[in-house]
């Protein structure tokens, strides 16, 4: 019995002891499914909060974005603002001046008791024009006598006297009237001539006589600057801005100090022009950007087209900007989209210009030019005589066509084609050639004879030559008649002004 007791006690520890191994395990297994349900929740928290950071970062990016284009948008509007009222300041010193001229006749007029006729009376001698005639050129001798500030009262007989010899003012009267006289003016002895001369600086119409009286060159550097320097212009107001290779960068010269005016996105420029706003455009490597010049920023890129080479850029009459590569390009300055392309060259185009009539001439290394018509989008005329490159062309005066290249300087006819002058160069490749106040045309080249030459295309010979000892890649006249030219030596590109 005593065995019996024992062993049914053992089968009870047994019992106990499985008992509680399946409690252990089931509680294992339960604290397990804890744990993965504890990590799937993490994972999908992770999961969630992972989303929620990525939302927030494109929420961030598009407010980002949305201020960027604000802020563009602004500082484009601000821009065009800014060329508005400069173009209005412009447009009121117009009206200004008009103004200013109206109360000239006004004035006049009433002291004349509203006639136009008027009486002169220059050291004794007697002269009858008109106020209109006497007063067409700006701030002239004449514009100044009968200004409501003058208020210059006239003679008992009604006349205005001039206490003045008259020499040859009837000369002077008749260019007033719009006449040519230079054959009046040839006839004329040296003496007569520079007392002429004397007196058109008195009255002040030195302007208005620039081609009778041709301003004698003087090989004098007023001012070098060593800066390596690229492509330059005059701008509207006066100074002159340049292309720095040692810089990269684009700088101003006022008269009396240089500064830097445009320091980023211009390393690769080569060409440059001054728009009728006031901005600046030129190339950067094949595309062509648009900077102001108060600020330096560039405020557009016209399209974003690289035309791999640009050479020469232009703004048309209707304010349109054309460029010549290896073609000719004609954008939309509103939208910055190209409107127009004109093919026709063999290779590279050196130098394009708009004629008096509106159209297109363009010249490159196919040593032929090719006047363009933009309303049929078509070549309508092809000039060929030039036996090697052509560097560059202007429209002359007369609205003849010059065009410079490695042998010689032709002069065109548009209105058959044909060639009319050859003017045989004393430097090989007249790369620069330009058309002076006084009618005559300046060269730049190169070779041997270097320097500038200046010619009369009435005698067809080379008048004058200055300098000599660098080529010359660049010449244009400044606003007070000197010449600026770009010269070659061992360090470098350099520009200078010469008296």
């Amino acid at each position: 019995m005593k065995r019996t007791l024992e062993n049914d006690g053992s089968s009870s520890n047994l019992d106990n002891k499985r008992f509680k191994i399946n409690i252990d395990h089931e509680q294992e297994l339960v604290e397990k499914e804890l744990m993965e349900l504890e990590e799937v929740s993490e994972q999908g928290m992770n999961k969630i909060s992972k989303a929620k950071v990525q939302e927030k970062r494109e929420i961030d990016a598009k407010i980002l974005k949305q201020t960027q284009e604000f802020e563009e948008k602004a500082l484009r509007q601000s821009e065009e603002f800014e060329a508005q009222v400069r173009k209005d300041d412009e447009e009121i010193e117009t009206k200004k001046e008009e103004i200013k001229k109206q109360k000239v006749y006004s004035h006049v007029a009433k002291s004349l008791s509203g006639k136009n006729r008027i009486k002169l009376d220059i050291g004794g001698k007697i002269y009858v024009t008109s106020i209109s005639t006497l007063t067409s050129q700006k701030s002239s001798f004449f514009t100044d006598m009968f200004s409501e500030q003058t208020q210059t009262k006239p003679e008992q007989d009604g006349s205005y006297f001039i206490d003045r010899e008259a020499g040859d003012f009837d000369i002077i009267l008749n260019r007033l009237r719009g006449e040519d006289v230079s054959k009046r003016i040839n006839k004329l002895d040296e003496k007569r001539k520079e007392k002429l001369k004397n007196d058109v600086d008195f009255y002040l119409l030195k302007n208005t006589f620039v081609r009778y009286f041709p301003r004698q060159f003087k090989d004098v550097c007023d001012v070098t600057i060593s800066d390596n320097v690229g492509k330059f212009l005059q701008l509207q107001d006066g100074r002159i801005a340049y292309l720095c290779k040692s810089t990269n960068s684009i700088k101003v010269w006022d008269g009396k100090e240089e500064k830097t005016l445009i320091a980023d996105g211009c390393e690769k420029t080569t060409t440059m022009t001054q728009l009728q706003d006031g901005t600046l455009a030129g190339n950067y490597l094949g595309l062509i950007k648009i900077w102001d010049l108060s600020n330096g920023r560039c405020i557009m890129t016209l399209s974003d087209l690289d035309l791999g080479y640009v050479s020469s850029i232009i703004q048309l009459q209707d304010g349109r900007i054309a460029s010549g590569g290896y073609d000719i390009e004609i954008w939309d300055k509103s939208s910055g989209q190209c409107v127009m392309t004109l093919t026709g060259h063999e290779g590279c185009i050196n130098s394009i210009i708009q004629l008096q009539d509106g159209r297109i001439a363009s010249a490159g290394v196919d040593k032929t030019i090719k006047v363009w018509d933009t309303n049929s989008k078509s070549c309508v005329l092809t000039l060929v005589g030039h036996v090697a490159s052509i560097y560059s062309i202007i429209q002359l005066q007369d609205g003849r066509i010059a065009s410079g290249s490695f042998e010689a300087i032709k002069i065109w006819d548009i209105n058959n084609g044909e060639c009319v002058m050859t003017l045989i160069l004393g430097h090989e490749h007249a790369y620069s050639v330009i058309q002076l106040h006084d009618g005559r045309i300046a060269s730049g080249g190169d070779s041997e004879n270097k320097g500038i030459r200046i010619w009369d295309v009435n005698t067809e010979q080379c008048v004058s030559c200055i300098g000599g000892e660098s080529p010359v890649n660049q010449v244009t006249q400044l606003q007070d008649g000197r010449l600026a030219c770009r010269e070659l030596n061992r360090k470098g590109y350099f520009l200078k002004i010469l008296s």
